[in-house]
């Protein structure tokens, strides 16, 4: 799906991101705990994780966001 796409192309800039929920990695269907919050299942697959830990800085936090931006800008000019 797309969201692969996100992931296939964030990796390449140095972050590694999942999609779906932690609870549900590595299964096909899209997650019990996502769809809990009100998403459809079609909205429910197109989810990515972003996981941090106690070393995450706000500077990783920004330069995800400056990724997340880029890739965005990318994917709008196919």
């Amino acid at each position: 799906g797309g969201q692969q796409r996100w992931v296939v192309k964030l990796d390449k800039l140095g972050f590694a991101v999942s999609t779906g929920s932690a609870c549900s990695s590595g299964k096909e269907e899209p997650s019990h705990v996502i769809a809990a919050m009100g998403y459809s299942p079609r909205e429910a697959v197109r989810a990515l994780r972003f996981s941090s830990g106690w070393e995450t800085s706000e500077a990783d936090w920004a330069a995800l966001l400056e990724a997340l931006q880029r890739v965005h800008g990318d994917m709008r000019k196919v």
